[in-house]
This record gives structure tokens, sequence and C-alpha cells, in this order.
């Protein structure tokens, strides 16, 4: 089970690594909303 969750943890990871890319390219503003939900999610 353990190393399920880990594996749905490092796609995840990725997914937002990319998503953050993404969100590079098209300009700072992009990043507010993804800090945001990314900031609500750790917490």
């Amino acid at each position: 089970m353990l190393a399920h969750e880990e594996l749905v943890a490092k796609g995840l990871g990725i997914v937002m690594n990319s998503r953050r890319e993404e969100t590079k390219r098209m300009g700072n503003g992009a990043l507010t909303e993804w800090d945001v939900s990314e900031t609500i999610g750790k917490e």
C-alpha cells in the first residue's frame, strides 16, 4: 500500500512540476493560482 502511495505522490509531483513549467512559459501572472492551490494542499 505504501509503495502505491509513493508512486501516486511521485506522479503528482511530476504533474505539478510540468504544470509549473507551463505557467513559467505563460508568464508570472499565471503562477498565482497554482501557488495558492499548492499552499492549501500543504497545510
